[in-house]
């Protein structure tokens, strides 16, 4: 159920609710917002290699060893001002860069449910190697 955990951090709604101005629903929307992965996903698979910046190609060759490393797992830029201790385990937060959703869309129905698919797999094999 993706109302009780992010799908992108893996962490518990209520871990947002408690320790987050806005909660959940704001973590959900504007840090760790799904759409905006996804987004990204499509545009790197659409994009040439010769055109990637340093991220694009970081993210693509983790991409194509299956390697799902680049998600911030247990972690969250809006916990960076929590104490450690109560992230409920939560590995530290680190600097990396935010994901920022891409003006284009994936070019067909099937295409982006293919992406929803793939990006859910992906998902669930990183909360699960967690």
């Amino acid at each position: 159920d993706n109302r009780s955990f992010c799908l992108i951090c893996g962490q518990e709604a209520a871990v947002f609710d408690r320790q987050v101005e806005g909660g959940f629903a704001q973590h959900t929307d504007q840090v760790h917002n799904i759409w905006q992965y996804l987004f990204f996903l499509i545009y790197l698979k659409q994009k040439s290699e010769d055109e990637f910046t340093g991220q694009e190609s970081y993210v693509s060759a983790k991409l194509k060893l299956k390697d799902v490393s680049f998600f911030p797992l247990r972690r969250s830029m809006d916990l960076t001002q929590v104490p450690q201790h109560l992230q409920t385990g939560a590995a530290a937060p680190t600097k990396a860069g935010a994901v920022v959703a891409t003006s284009g869309s994936a070019s067909s129905p099937t295409k982006l449910a293919t992406g929803v698919s793939k990006f859910r797999d992906i998902v669930m094999q990183a909360r699960q190697a967690a």
